[in-house]
């Protein structure tokens, strides 16, 4: 796996986890797989083609174009799967016998790209293999013919890749300590943020910083009670009320969309499922964890309000699709714009996934962040809004609970919405252990509670 870019014109045949782990290698090694898509006129996205569609991110699966900038008409495409195109029709090349001939197909397309590739390494032997797989796909020229079919809607342009790539950004007087936009891409086996919290705080100007706390265990926000959405939905979304006004990338917003694949976006909804840069920047997106998952099998997605400034989204032993692994992740976005990310148990994945905020469009020369250099202590849950103040009862009232009792737990007490005989409402607490018992006496539920501590009304004992 010494080579540092490979031109794969060839294909055929289905799925190989033998050709995916030596991808996984390849990946880690830092090399770039430039793959022929097809010429079967498919859609990649709908029936894909190998190797040009195995998920990683090395992988670059390159279309057909003609010398009149329209797609070949044998090329396949995806707007999820195939990144960009090349001149692939009525392609000079040589043959046996020190000759040329004429071909067409993706297979021409494809040395066009890996020899970019190299043209690019020769400028910058420094640049990883993600950073020089963007500058290609963000300089290439724009087609109609590709857009909506490709990830980039763009063909192959080398001399705008290499001026990207040589013309360095006009340097500013104060450089943001971190990208506005932080976002990482994780392959197949490098998830490092396994039982931590990923923290954003918005940091007064137009963007993020982040910050990661390791070793948590348990969820910020216990899911339980929360509502189910999306229940066994594939690659889907559903729009949740806020109940606050959520600041994000110069806009605030009440509304957001849940989609199944670790994703919550804003303006509109999505059920995006392949993991690229070119899709997490789409959208105004907070990706928790974009990946491609299969919502069903005892898989929950849910959400809740804690008070009115904070909502929760859960998404609790999602399966990713096509394997058996389980991720549990969960996202809390706070009135003030802050997001945190919590990750439990360990992250065990075939798949490449995204982390991080995308204000909508793609930033000039992105370029990835890597959280775990940033530490921060840990997070602060949110507060369960403090009890109603409530009238006293009346001397001698009985006080009982409808069978349509509601109940808030915190980590020191439990309380009660209840009524007395005489029509005033009661909050019950009981501060340390408690034990509780439901009995019916005359058709009224009732709640007796054995608390190793003094059960309260409105902060005075209760008798």
């Amino acid at each position: 796996m010494g080579a540092t870019i490979t031109s794969n014109s060839w294909g055929g045949g289905g799925f190989s986890q033998a050709m995916s782990n030596l991808l996984d290698v390849a990946q880690q090694n830092g090399q770039i797989f430039v793959a022929a898509a097809g010429n079967s006129a498919t859609n990649n996205d709908q029936d894909p083609h190998y190797p040009s569609s195995y998920p990683h991110d090395i992988v670059v699966a390159v279309a057909s174009t003609t010398i009149s900038d329209t797609l070949s008409f044998f090329s396949c495409y995806g707007a999820n799967s195939v990144d960009l195109g090349a001149p692939g029709s009525n392609i000079w090349s040589t043959i046996p016998g020190n000759e040329y001939s004429s071909f067409s197909g993706t297979s021409m397309a494809t040395p066009h790209v890996a020899g970019a590739f190299a043209m690019l390494y020769a400028v910058s032997l420094s640049a990883s293999a993600p950073f020089l797989k963007q500058v290609v796909l963000s300089s290439g020229q724009p087609l109609d013919a590709l857009d909506g079919i490709t990830v980039s809607g763009k063909r192959l342009d080398v001399a705008a890749a290499i001026e990207a790539l040589s013309s360095p950004p006009a340097p500013t007087t104060a450089p943001p300590a971190v990208p506005l936009t932080p976002t990482e891409m994780f392959g197949s086996s490098d998830f490092d943020l396994s039982d931590s919290v990923l923290t954003f705080t918005p940091d007064g100007t137009a963007g993020y910083t982040s910050c990661v706390t390791s070793d948590v265990t348990e969820y910020i926000v216990d899911p339980s009670g929360g509502t189910t959405i999306l229940d066994g939905a594939i690659d889907n979304f559903h729009a949740i009320s806020l109940g606050f006004a959520f600041p994000f990338y110069g806009n605030s917003y009440s509304t957001a969309y849940v989609g199944s694949n670790g994703y919550i976006t804003f303006d509109q909804g999505d059920y995006t499922y392949w993991p690229t840069l070119a899709a997490h920047f789409s959208k105004k997106r907070i990706s928790a964890m974009f990946t491609d998952f299969a919502n069903n099998q005892d898989s929950t997605i849910s959400w809740k309000a804690i008070g009115e400034d904070v909502v929760v989204v859960t998404w609790d032993n999602i399966r990713q699709y096509g394997t058996q692994n389980r991720q549990s992740f969960q996202a809390v976005l706070s009135s003030n714009g802050t997001v945190m990310f919590m990750y439990k148990g360990e992250v065990e994945s075939t798949l490449n996934k995204i982390v991080g905020m995308s204000p909508g469009e793609e930033p000039d020369m992105f370029s990835e962040i890597d959280y775990s250099e940033t530490t921060c202590p840990p997070p602060t849950p949110p507060a369960t809004p403090a009890p109603t103040s409530v009238p006293t009862p009346a001397p001698g009232a009985n006080i009982t609970c409808s069978s349509g009792m509601q109940s808030t737990w915190t980590t020191d007490y439990i309380r009660f919405m209840c009524s007395t005989s005489d029509g005033d409402n009661v909050a019950l607490l009981c501060n340390g252990m408690v034990s509780l018992h439901r009995t019916l006496a005359e058709g009224t539920a009732q709640i007796v509670a054995v608390c190793q501590g003094s059960v309260l009304y409105h902060g005075q004992a209760w008798h």
